[in-house]
């Protein structure tokens, strides 16, 4: 389907990503060399592949099921039910009339309207013709909610929620969250802990108890939607009560509103627990689906959803679909923005990029304890054992040493064997210090095992503390642990000048500030959208927050991520519910921005404020949003794609009886400048003026203010920023209230998506590239990988057998999200040209990006003149992808296409191929082109 027919149902375009045939794996770009110049720091790239080196694996979809939205509203917004029917008897009877083999496994009419259903990816041309098919995604696996940061760092919870006031609302201002439902979407909810009003022994409270007062379990324990699982069981066994067996679910209800030991943001609220997860593994989109309709059927005041996927940064997609109608439901919704900041700008995913949803980015804790070491002169090293290794040990001295100064190759110790003789000699037998970045800390800690370490002290080399993960295969027998970056600078320093230094053990842990505390956290992902709306909405307390944990699971743990954010918001939500039981859903996500605060910069904090599209208001403040004498409306201005003067409109309303005076003004914050793969922050200042200085606004009135915004560029470059900053009321009482602005002065639609290249050995190769499947990989400390997981270069000419996997593969990286992408396969002539067209193979709408490499993969069929899908002849072929490049939402253009088309490849049918039905060759030479009847035989 080309881009002017994308309006039409007949045969819709799929939406979302989808492979071809078969979902390839991923492997990092190279990042583009930066041009420093005007840059304050670069951002964050994945850490680069060569061709062979592994795997880095993207957005995974469950095989071969698919979300299929019909045209017609859902009833929440104002469809007809019998319409919904009518489509859904429609849809089925015309992929009847198909002979397409569709199994449908849920229906849904109330807050999106379509099905989820599993059919083979390869009828899904068919199964899109139907004419009330409005779009097909596939059906995103969502991972269980690991720990982010885990563990071994014990902050108090009290110092998050003094962070955001939480602590002033229970104690000054007497709100507890009572009488406020709070529905947890997730792993589920102990019922047996004690601080969410289980009787403290497991197994001995019932469902409901007194604090767990509604919920379901939607999958059962043994539910694993991951297919690549050894435990894989995606089929869903509900089961009545929603207790945890994962953990997630319990310490995020204990941020919510856990009364006991730990004190959450609400303590006195109830809880709907809905569970996703089963004990290990992933979930999928409907069945999160449902449970919102769940929470929605149980009256649930506030939802909370600590669970999402990366990328999936289109508003249309169907969880961020049915979470702003939930929200639209009066609803208040809090949604995690995604994990994936060291993934660059645009990783934020849905639901928490809903419209109407609060996404909600991660702070790091103020203050945390932890296990530590002493160094020479005595004073505390704090340290974070990896996940995956032996913990260190609690007594004794041992003797550290380090081969290279930070910042080399050596100090970092990648690749395969990185350490020459003379290094082992110093490494055998010692602790090795070795330098966060490039690999992973597998590599890291794996590569120091093998040089005869004892253990392993890895220093950051950014400000802060995270937990590493070192499991692998072989696996890491030697202690791991991570410090901070200036600490190991100051370690190395020792080591190399003195050729050794000596640290001890203590046991028990200490006390120690955040390095990076008050800052968002590092793992917290960027906005924009697809279509440059920003989003996060809000930031909240999420790096390492300790809470509650199921009972047979120690009871208490330190967990980090949005995950933990997004809570805090939720239970600030039902302390501003039960403050004003008429607030509504806008004036809650209103009030929370207008009080929040801008935060600095987490990488640079002396260089200004933090970008928006990272802190969308800045941290909240619940205590000022309940007292808040005015409310500012738009509570964000979202300026979209900008050229020249921007002028908006903003409401000040009064809330009390005495008329107010308020001050405008502007802070800009830093912007970004760049594509995913290659960017940096920048000054990058817009020019704001406003039609008064000052705006008197009447008791219990209203008053407005037009605020003109023009945006920045930097001409000499020919560079556009995602910029913003904050607008400013500042009352005669100094009271603060802001307005968050987000823009961007370039033209979404003249990036590149169809770009990137990987190293195969000495040698750069751009992409779009032909791949063959590869057996095995080369990463370090692994014999062999999936053959289904790792890809290589097809080389000059290729043919496919069509056996075993070795079919047509493009490898390609989506530098930036895109509204489409056409696959069309030709038959290639004589002289390596395109001939004739055999037709669309794929159409894929709302293409998120990846941070690697997708392997999109053809199984050898075109679509014959009968509908049914067929195989081609043996002979030579060309595949052309057409990419539909995002608009922002606010560009009325027209868009804008670009193609790449490979070079020709062969297809000889030689093994038992991936269908049963023979096939003809092509007759009459090389440039006939084979018939549709042909085709079929």
């Amino acid at each position: 389907m080309k881009s002017a027919d994308r309006g039409k149902h007949a045969r819709r375009a799929l939406a979302g990503v989808a492979t071809l045939a078969m979902t390839g794996a991923f492997l990092a770009p190279i990042a583009a060399s930066a041009d420093d110049d005007g840059r304050i720091a670069d951002g964050a790239t994945a850490p680069e592949l060569k061709i062979k080196d592994g795997v880095v694996t993207g957005v995974e979809t469950a095989p071969n099921s698919f979300f299929v939205q019909f045209a017609s509203e859902p009833t929440v917004d104002g469809g007809s039910l019998s319409t919904i029917k009518a489509e859904r008897a429609q849809f089925e009877a015309d992929v009847a009339d198909a002979g397409v083999d569709v199994e449908v496994r849920q229906e849904f009419g109330t807050l999106w309207n379509g099905v989820s259903v599993d059919v083979a990816e390869d009828d899904l041309l068919e199964l899109a013709s139907s004419g009330v098919v409005e779009a097909v995604f596939p059906m995103e696996l969502i991972e269980a909610p690991t720990d982010v940061l885990t563990e071994t760092i014990d902050p108090e919870l009290f110092t998050a929620i003094a962070m955001t006031g939480a602590d002033v609302a229970q104690s000054e201002l007497g709100y507890d969250g009572t009488g406020i439902k709070v529905g947890i979407i997730d792993t589920g909810i102990d019922i047996d802990h004690p601080d969410l009003g289980g009787n403290g022994t497991q197994g001995s409270t019932a469902f409901p108890s007194e604090r767990v007062t509604e919920g379901y379990d939607l999958v059962g324990d043994d539910y694993n939607a991951d297919p690549s699982s050894p435990d894989y069981q995606p089929k869903p066994m509900p089961d009545a009560n929603p207790d945890d067996c994962q953990g997630h679910g319990t310490h995020v209800a204990g941020i919510v509103g856990a009364d006991g030991e730990v004190t959450g943001v609400a303590p006195g609220v109830t809880f709907g627990a809905y569970r996703v997860f089963g004990c290990e593994g992933s979930t999928e989109g409907d069945v999160m689906l449902h449970a919102m309709e769940l929470a929605l059927q149980d009256g649930m005041d506030v939802v909370n959803m600590s669970i999402g996927s990366a990328f999936s940064n289109w508003a249309e997609y169907p969880t961020a679909q049915a979470s702003d109608a939930l929200a639209r439901e009066g609803v208040i919704v809090t949604a995690s923005i995604g994990n994936s900041g060291a993934d660059g700008i645009y990783s934020a995913g849905a639901p928490g990029v809903g419209r109407d949803t609060i996404g909600v980015g991660s702070v790091d804790n103020i203050e945390f304890m932890a296990s530590f070491f002493t160094d020479e002169t005595g004073d505390s090293v704090p340290y974070v054992d990896a996940t995956g290794s032996p913990a260190a040990p609690t007594e004794g001295e041992a003797t550290v040493v380090a081969v290279a100064e930070p910042g080399t190759d050596e100090a970092r110790a990648c690749g395969t064997d990185p350490f020459t003789a003379e290094q082992k000699s110093v490494i055998d037998g010692n602790w090795l210090l070795i330098q966060r970045g490039v690999c992973t800390f597998y590599q890291k800690a794996y590569n120091g095992q093998l040089a005869g370490a004892a253990g392993i002290i890895i220093y950051n080399n950014v400000p802060g503390l995270l937990n590493p993960t070192v499991e692998g295969d072989p696996p890491v027998t030697i202690p791991t642990v991570m410090i901070t970056a200036a600490d190991g600078e100051a370690l190395v320093a020792d080591a190399l000048t003195d050729g050794s230094t000596t640290i001890t053990w203590e046991a028990g842990e200490v006390s120690t500030p955040s390095p990076t505390g008050g800052l968002m956290s590092s793992f917290s992902s960027f906005g924009t959208t697809a279509d440059l709306m920003y989003k996060p909405d809000v930031a909240a307390p999420g790096g390492q927050i300790y809470s509650t944990y199921p009972l047979d699971k120690g009871g208490y743990a330190t967990l980090s991520g949005t995950s933990m954010a997004a809570p805090h918001v939720a239970g600030a939500a039902a302390l501003m519910l039960e403050a004003d039981p008429d607030l509504t859903v806008p004036e809650a996500k209103s009030k929370l921005q207008n009080s929040g605060e801008p935060l600095p910069l987490n990488v640079a904090p002396a260089a200004g404020l933090e970008v928006v599209h990272l802190q969308g208001a800045g941290m909240i403040h619940v205590d000022k949003a309940i007292l808040a004498d005015v409310e500012i409306e738009p509570s964000f201005l979202q300026l979209g794609q900008t050229s020249g003067a921007v002028t908006r409109t903003l409401t000040l309303t009064n809330t009390t009886d005495k008329p107010q005076v308020y001050s405008m003004s502007f802070e800009p914050a830093l912007g970004t400048g760049g594509t995913a793969s290659d960017w940096g922050y920048y000054y990058a200042d817009a020019d704001v003026t406003f039609s008064a200085e000052t705006v008197a606004v009447p008791a219990r009135g209203r008053a407005t203010v037009d605020v003109t915004v023009v945006g920045p560029y930097d001409t000499k470059k020919d560079l556009g920023f995602l910029y913003g900053g904050y607008v400013t009321a500042t009352g005669t009482d100094e009271s603060r209230y802001s307005v968050p602005v987000g823009g961007a002065s370039f033209d979404l639609k003249q990036t590149e998506v169809l770009t990137g290249a990987v190293r195969d050995g000495d040698e750069v190769v751009e992409l779009p590239v032909l791949g063959k499947l590869a057996a095995c990989g080369m990463f370090v400390g692994v014999d062999c990988v999936d053959p289904e997981g790792s890809w290589d270069l097809a080389g000059e000419d290729p043919t496919y057998t069509m056996d075993e996997g070795d079919v047509p593969t493009v490898l390609v990286h989506y530098e930036q999200q895109s509204r489409a992408l056409d696959v069309e396969v030709f038959e290639a002539d004589e002289d390596g040209t395109k001939g004739a067209s055999l037709g669309l193979v794929r159409e894929l709408d709302y293409m998120y990006r990846t941070p690697g490499v997708e392997a999109l993969t053809w199984d050898g069929k075109v679509v014959g003149d009968d509908d049914a899908r067929v195989r081609v002849a043996d002979g030579d072929y060309i595949i052309e992808l057409t990419v539909t490049r995002a608009q922002a939402w606010n560009d009325d253009g027209d868009a804008v296409t670009e193609t790449w088309t490979s070079p020709a490849f062969g297809i000889d049918w030689t093994g038992t191929g991936l269908v049963d039905s023979p096939v003809v060759d092509r007759a009459q030479g090389p440039n006939r082109s084979a018939t549709a009847a042909e085709l079929a035989v």
